[in-house]
């Protein structure tokens, strides 16, 4: 039976996931995203959980306001 290798060290990795990120946000690379792009997406998703946030909101208001016209 082969004997398993011990883990890289956490130093490694890392430095092996930075020079990797480099070559992409050099454009040496297209099997991820750039830094830019992952800014933005991160943007974005932040901006959708906030428009869901804010419909669920207005969603209720109007229920609301409904239920009210209706008593009266």
């Amino acid at each position: 039976m082969p004997k398993s290798r011990p883990p890289y060290p956490p130093e490694f990795r890392q430095r092996i996931i930075e020079l990797a990120q480099a070559d992409r946000d050099a454009g040496q690379r297209s099997d991820g995203l750039t830094t830019d792009e992952r800014e933005e997406l991160r943007r974005l998703r932040r901006e959708n959980k906030t428009l869901r946030e804010e419909r669920e909101i207005v969603k209720k208001a109007v229920v609301s306001s409904t239920d009210e016209r209706t008593i009266r």
